[in-house]
C-alpha cells in the first residue's frame, strides 16, 4: 500500500467557495446601510454644528466597525448578512493584527480624510457654510485631491476580486486573506 501524502495539498480543503465580487459589493451595501446614522450626523456636523471632535469621531467609526468586528468575528455584519467570512492562508478566521493589515487601505483613507477634515474645520471661510451642496463644493476646493487619489487605489484594489482566479483584493494579497462562502 503506497500513501502520496506529498502530491497532496492538505493546508485546504476542496471545497473552499470564493466570495465573488457582488456577494462582496452587497456585503458593502448591508454595511453602508447600517452606517446611514452615523452620515446623517456628518452631514448635519458639517453644516450645523460644526464640531471638529464630533467629525473625528464619526471618522472612525467606520474604520473602527470594519477593523474590530472582522478581526474579533471575521466579518463584519454585512458579511455576515452574504455569508462572507474572511479568512487566512491555513482557512482559519482571522484575527486583528491580519485585520489591521487587511484594512490598510482603508486605514490610510481615514488617516488622509480626517487630515483634510482637520484643515477644512481650521479653515476661517469653513464657518460660512450652510448647505450640504456648498460643504462638498468647499470640501473639493480644499484639499480633496490626496483624498481622491487614495479612493481610486481602493476602488483598483477591490476591481482586483473580479479578475482574481481566487477572489482577492489587492487588500487580500496584502494581508494573505481570502473571502469565503460560509456553508
Amino acid at each position: 500500500m503506497e500513501y502520496n501524502i506529498l502530491d497532496q495539498d492538505v493546508t485546504q480543503p476542496q471545497n473552499i467557495v470564493y466570495a465573488g465580487f457582488w456577494e462582496r459589493v452587497g456585503a458593502s451595501f448591508i454595511d453602508f446601510l447600517i452606517m446611514i446614522p452615523v452620515i446623517v450626523i456628518t452631514v448635519i456636523n458639517a453644516v450645523n454644528w460644526k464640531s471638529l471632535i464630533l467629525s473625528i469621531i464619526l471618522g472612525l467609526v467606520w474604520i473602527t466597525y470594519k477593523i474590530y468586528l472582522e478581526g474579533t468575528r471575521g466579518n463584519t455584519i454585512g458579511k455576515k448578512a452574504m455569508r462572507i467570512r474572511i479568512v487566512d492562508a491555513n482557512m482559519q478566521t482571522i484575527n486583528m493584527s491580519k485585520s489591521i493589515t487587511r484594512n490598510c487601505l482603508y486605514i490610510i483613507n481615514t488617516i488622509v480624510g480626517l487630515a483634510s477634515t482637520f484643515m477644512i474645520y481650521n479653515n476661517a471661510d469653513f464657518s460660512e457654510i450652510d448647505s450640504w451642496m456648498e460643504y462638498g463644493r468647499y470640501q473639493n476646493e480644499n484639499g480633496m485631491l490626496l483624498q481622491s487619489l487614495v479612493s481610486i487605489g481602493i476602488f483598483i484594489s477591490v476591481i482586483f476580486v473580479a479578475f482574481d482566479s481566487k477572489k482577492q483584493a489587492l487588500h487580500d494579497k496584502i494581508a494573505n486573506t481570502y473571502c469565503i462562502k460560509e456553508s
